[in-house]
Formats: C-alpha cells, sequence, structure tokens
C-alpha cells in the first residue's frame, strides 16, 4: 500500500562554477519532518508532494502533516479498488470520476462507525484543496469537470451591533460536518470530575507505568498539551524557578524561545505553574536508575529529553502533539480499569487539560476584579479568546443541567412507582 514518510528536506539553490552546474544547500536551513508519499510500487508522487512541500513554506508543519495523512489515505484508497484508479481519472460519467467515489467511500466509512464524521469531512476538503492546487499548476488538465461550486454565505458571531458575514467558495464534493450536542471545548472533549481524576491517578500509580502517571500528572495540574509533554527536557525541570505569588509552585519555560527549547503548539512561548510536589518528583525522576537506562538507549539528539520510552525512544516525532506509544499504554490503562470493575473507556489523555481548565476557570470566575478568561486562555496558550470562552459557558450550563437532571430524576421515579401503588390497592 501507499507510504507517508517523514524526511528532512534541505533545499538547494542552482549555480554554475567554472562552467559546471552544482546545487548550493541554502541557509535558511533544513525543514525537519516534511511529509512525503509514495506508491505501493515505491514511486513518490511527485504532485502530492510539491503540493505539500509548497504548503510547508506558508503553514504550520502539523497542517501540512494532517493534509498528508488524508492524501496518504486517498491513496491507499486508490490502490485498493479494483481495478485500480488513477488519480487524475475524471471520466464522462460523474459516478465513475475518482473524487466521487472517493466521497462515496468516505460516507459509507463514516455511517458504519469507521471514520468520525469530522475525520470524512476534513479528508475530503484536504484532497479537494490539493486537486485545486494542481489544477491552478496546470499539472492536471482534465476534460469534465472535477467538481461544481457555489458560493455560501456564512454569519459571523459579533460583540457588536454590525452583522458581519463571509462568503466561502465550497463544491458538491463536501461532506457535511453537523454540529455535535458537545459542551464545544477544545477538541470536542468533555472534562472529568476531580474525584474520577483522583480514581484514575490512583489507578496508574498502581498499574501503569511511572512515566504515564508523571505525563497525566503535568496534564491535569498543568494543562499541557500532549506534545510539550512529551518534548520536555530535563534542563527544563531543572531550570525551573520560583512562583512568586504561590510559594509551594516553579515555573517552566516551554515554546521554542525557552531554553532548553520545547514543542509548543502554534510555536508560542511562555511559562507554565507546577506544583512543588510534582516539580520534586519530576527531578528524582530525572535522575532516576529507570530514566538513565533508557537514556543510554537513546539516540544522541533523544538524550535529554525527560520522557523516554523503555527502547530509548521519544513518546512524539519532533515537532508533533500525537503519541503512539502514549495511546498504547492508555490502552493498557483502560483494559486494566474494566477489569477492576471501572468504565474508563471514554477517558483520552486530552481530558487532562480539559480538565485542568475547567477547574482554574472555576476559580478564577469565583475572584472579583479580573478577567477569567484573560486569566486563563494565558495559562492555556489559547490563540483564540473564544476557545476560553468555551469553558464559562459549559461551567455556567452544569448548574442547570444538575437541576433539570434531579427534577427528571424525581418525576420519573415517581412514574414508576405510581403502577406498583395501584397494583397494591388492588
Amino acid at each position: 500500500m501507499a507510504r507517508c514518510e517523514l524526511i528532512t528536506f534541505t533545499p538547494h539553490s542552482p549555480e554554475v562554477v567554472d562552467g559546471k552546474l552544482s546545487w548550493v544547500p541554502l541557509k535558511s536551513g533544513a525543514m525537519e519532518g516534511l511529509p512525503q508519499l509514495c506508491w505501493e510500487s515505491g514511486e513518490p508522487w511527485r504532485e502530492a508532494n510539491l503540493w505539500l512541500l509548497s504548503r510547508a513554506y506558508r503553514q504550520n508543519i502539523e497542517t501540512v502533516r494532517s493534509n498528508a495523512k488524508a492524501l496518504h489515505a486517498y491513496a491507499q484508497w486508490l490502490e485498493s479498488t479494483d481495478p485500480p484508479i488513477h488519480w487524475w481519472d475524471f471520466p464522462a460519467k460523474e459516478k465513475d470520476r475518482c473524487l466521487v467515489r472517493f466521497r462515496g467511500f468516505l460516507i459509507k466509512q463514516r455511517e458504519a462507525g469507521n471514520l468520525a464524521p469530522s475525520t470524512a469531512s476534513a479528508r475530503m476538503r484536504a484532497v479537494v484543496r490539493f486537486y485545486r492546487w494542481v489544477y491552478a499548476e496546470r499539472l492536471i488538465t482534465p476534460q469534465w469537470p472535477m467538481w461544481h461550486e457555489r458560493n455560501v454565505v456564512i454569519k459571523l458571531d459579533s460583540t457588536d451591533y454590525f452583522e458581519r458575514t463571509v462568503v466561502v467558495t465550497t463544491t458538491d464534493l463536501a461532506i457535511p460536518n453537523r454540529k455535535r450536542n458537545s459542551a464545544g471545548l477544545e477538541n470536542g472533549v468533555m472534562p472529568v470530575s476531580p474525584e474520577e481524576r483522583d480514581a484514575i491517578l490512583t489507578l496508574v500509580d498502581a498499574h501503569g507505568s511511572l512515566e504515564l502517571a508523571l505525563m497525566l500528572r503535568l496534564g491535569f495540574y498543568t494543562g499541557m498539551r500532549l506534545g510539550s509533554i512529551c518534548d520536555l527536557k530535563v534542563n527544563t525541570i531543572l531550570h525551573a524557578i520560583p512562583e512568586p505569588c504561590v510559594p509551594d509552585a516553579r515555573l517552566i519555560s516551554i515554546g521554542p524561545n525557552a531554553r532548553p527549547p520545547v514543542h509548543t503548539k502554534g510555536g508560542t512561548y511562555g511559562h507554565i505553574t507546577v506544583p512543588g510536589k510534582l516539580i520534586e518528583d519530576l527531578t528524582q525522576y530525572a535522575a532516576s536508575l529507570r530514566r538513565r537506562e533508557r537514556q543510554a538507549l537513546a539516540q544522541r539528539d533523544d538524550k535529554s529529553l525527560l520522557f523516554l520510552t523503555r527502547f530509548g525512544n521519544p513518546y512524539v516525532k519532533r515537532q508533533a502533539n500525537k503519541s503512539s506509544a502514549v495511546n498504547v499504554e492508555m490502552h493498557k490503562l483502560r483494559s486494566i480499569a474494566r477489569a477492576a470493575g471501572a468504565n474508563l473507556a471514554h477517558f483520552h489523555f486530552h481530558m487532562t487539560r480539559a480538565t485542568f481548565a475547567c477547574e482554574v476557570m472555576r476559580l478564577a470566575l469565583q475572584i472579583e476584579g479580573i478577567d477569567p478568561v484573560a486569566v486563563v486562555g494565558e495559562m492555556l496558550f489559547h490563540s483564540s479568546r473564544r476557545t476560553t470562552e468555551a469553558y464559562v459557558h459549559y461551567l455556567k450550563k452544569q448548574p442547570i443541567k444538575a437541576e433539570v437532571a434531579n427534577e427528571f430524576t424525581k418525576v420519573f421515579l415517581g412514574c414508576m412507582k405510581r403502577p406498583t401503588e395501584k397494583h397494591e390497592r388492588v
């Protein structure tokens, strides 16, 4: 099947020296983690790779990797069809065109529960964006139209008295992703209660790895994303400074400008407040024999990382926010919880961030004279105020939802009792 690989790309420019052509590396430096696609035969998908490279100069590398993942899934589907379909195949019959058939495949996968609705929509959107580029660059000139376009007017939320709209161009290939009945928090995840948080930590202390236990505590008590936690360096912890306003807390620096640098989403820079007891635990772990054995197996560039797998590998790839190694440990934790009679099927690592955000926002709302949205948004490195405001809306809904649930329970139990009472009278 088609493959997607991450490479280190070094741009070169042609120069003629003494009548000979030579390629000289540019001063801009190498680009690490650039995704590139290859067909099953080993031949590169040159058009797709050029598109990914062009986007890498303008977009965040995580966005480019997400686009590559969508194209990778598309390439695998192309090769899995019988007979295989070419990516430039646009025959006269609309139903036989490659993009129309791929859209139908995504919808079937979504309806079967094999693909999240948001993923199906995002994949189709990324593939269409790729075709727009190859058509604009004249790398493909189909005889028949690839899709039909129309303009859609979208109303934007506004805090003033003016109505703001934006016109976007969409296609008949778009897969609508209906709004979910969720709290609207980051990535659509929900927080857990303080009691459930403590139960999870107790469970991982007893049955999980030490690394996962420390990572979960960092998520629950600092709100850091998994990509930042897994990219923490030993010196990040050793260079922690006292928090002036909180006696039993320390500040650590994360971001590209930190020393040492720590990956953050969007390359933001700032300080994270960490409980003093957790800093002590992390410092002790950094000097432990367990970590030193893992460090001995690590590559030279990875030895400074605080967290390493038992094989000496990083928990995440460079400049990434997801970890397959952590996912494996989380899966084991859910299995252990299920065997113990607990249900953690719904729990994912990113919920630690939502839990921290809700607890901090709950406290901030009780303090007069401050802007809780600004304070919490700064602690979570939010780029948009609207993202932080979602936690305010979520917390304000909880008392109302709890009261409605209690009233419903009373009515429901009352309805359940009436037939029994009537039967006893008879």
